[in-house]
């Protein structure tokens, strides 16, 4: 990431596709941060994302601490994501459920997740 600069020219993106607007820079962090746990574990995501959204969102006024935790927020709900949801996936091996309706059942929590961050916004 260091080396190519690929980090930083992704957090230029971002800020760029957003107009500098606040809400759509988290939003498309979001997106970022969720196709990017799609191939990694949690901890792997949330390291790469703190290098290429964090300068995005702090760019657009977001303090560090809460664009850090707002990148390990869903790099942990990127973790229950299909296709690959990892987690469902090993829960559901663990005790022998079906795999596929385990996924869609944490999907379905998900949602509520992923919601979370922009209703406590607009209040």
């Amino acid at each position: 990431m260091t080396l190519t600069g690929l980090g930083l020219k992704i957090s230029g993106l971002i800020v760029d596709l957003a107009g500098g607007h606040l809400f759509l820079t988290v939003f498309y962090s979001a997106l970022a941060i969720w196709m990017l746990g799609l191939a990694v574990p949690v901890t792997a995501s949330y390291i790469i994302a703190a290098v290429m959204v964090a300068p995005a969102m702090t760019k657009v006024g977001v303090p560090d601490l809460a664009a850090h935790m707002f990148i390990f927020y869903y790099a942990v709900l990127s973790e229950v994501s299909p296709p690959t949801a990892l987690s469902p996936f090993a829960a559901a091996a663990i005790t022998g459920a079906k795999p596929v309706p385990t996924m869609m059942l944490t999907w379905n929590l998900h949602a509520a997740g992923v919601r979370l961050p922009v209703c406590v916004h607009a209040e």
